[in-house]
């Protein structure tokens, strides 16, 4: 199962991209699959991997799709459509599976990570979270996933299996609503989880994660910047994160100088 889905890895490429919106409603109860009329369901055997070339297309724009696109990266053909909420965002397709999906929307739906199966296309999801969901990062055994969630001081880890989710709040933060903390991410021992603050606070919060259901916040570093960032990263060792500055932010959406990882002794 593990050797498949490294495979599929390999040759999916998962993009956001802008194009024509479709207003079809909101298939957010749906658990399996929906086929825009005039396109042929293509299923994906064991057979043919080597040969499937497939990208995952989010479409945003109006913000009113509700579907993502699965497309056939050899000839273009949108293969399916997958339905389940409005403005689509933030697609990941992990080694360990499956296709993770988080969207924009307030209606309700937009607090909901979707999950994908990547055979039959069915959707489940894990929710609802505290609020719209912003950028969020699996382990590498797609086990838990840590997530920012607008208007929240902190993160939720859900474990995906269960669903359970708990909340790890941020007591000592800067005054006034975060608006949404932007850039979140495992180590790659998985020991610490690394969450920006918002985009004008230069911090970022390092959160003990040896036990995931009890997340402990053991240091706050500052970029020396002097503003806060849009995305980090970890170099594969751990040695190094980096961390672009916001896109708000006049230097632009740059990587900023390397910063070495704190470890706990």
């Amino acid at each position: 199962m593990q050797a498949d889905h490294i495979a599929k890895a390999a040759i999916l490429v998962l993009v956001t991209c802008f194009g024509p919106i479709l207003g079809v409603g909101n298939g957010m109860s749906q658990t399996n699959p929906s086929v825009e009329p005039g396109h042929r369901s293509r299923r994906r055997s064991a057979g043919d991997q080597p040969e499937r070339k497939a990208a995952l297309c989010s479409y945003l724009g109006g913000g009113s799709a509700d579907y993502i696109n699965v497309v056939d990266a050899s000839s273009g053909e949108v293969v399916q459509k997958v339905y389940f909420s409005n403005r689509s965002h933030d697609t990941l397709y992990p080694l360990s599976g499956p296709i993770f999906q988080e969207t924009k929307t307030d209606d309700g739906s937009g607090n909901y990570l979707y999950m994908i199966d990547p055979d039959s296309y069915a959707v489940s999801r894990v929710g609802p979270y505290a609020g719209i969901l912003g950028p969020y990062a699996v382990d590498s055994r797609s086990s838990w996933v840590v997530n920012d969630v607008a208007h929240l001081w902190g993160m939720q880890v859900a474990e995906l299996k269960s669903g359970h989710i708990v909340t790890a709040n941020i007591a000592d933060h800067p005054p006034g609503d975060p608006g949404l903390l932007h850039g979140i991410g495992w180590t790659p021992d998985e020991t610490e989880v690394w969450q920006n603050s918002r985009w004008n606070d230069p911090h970022v919060y390092v959160w003990d994660m040896r036990d995931p259901t009890a997340p402990v916040l053991k240091q706050t570093l500052t970029l020396r910047s002097g503003r806060g960032s849009h995305w980090l990263t970890f170099t594969i060792n751990g040695d190094y994160a980096m961390l672009p500055p916001a896109r708000a932010s006049p230097t632009g959406p740059r990587f900023s100088t390397p910063m070495r990882t704190v470890r706990s002794a």
